[in-house]
């Protein structure tokens, strides 16, 4: 977990949160994802509008 609660995953190529992140990061956004309080859980997905050109597959 980082020092602000969030849970920091490993990379995974999956489908999950790890994967999820993987693909945000792919094009310069980010995720963040962890338990806020006792009964909530928070997941915040930061995406550009924008990107300089083609990213990964999709440029294939």
């Amino acid at each position: 977990a980082g020092g602000d609660g969030t849970v920091r995953a490993p990379l995974s190529g999956g489908s999950g949160l790890a994967g999820l992140r993987e693909r945000l990061a792919a094009v310069g956004g980010r995720l963040e994802a962890g338990r806020v309080g006792e009964d909530r859980f928070r997941l915040t997905a930061e995406v550009p509008l924008t990107t300089d050109g083609p990213v990964g597959e999709a440029a294939s």
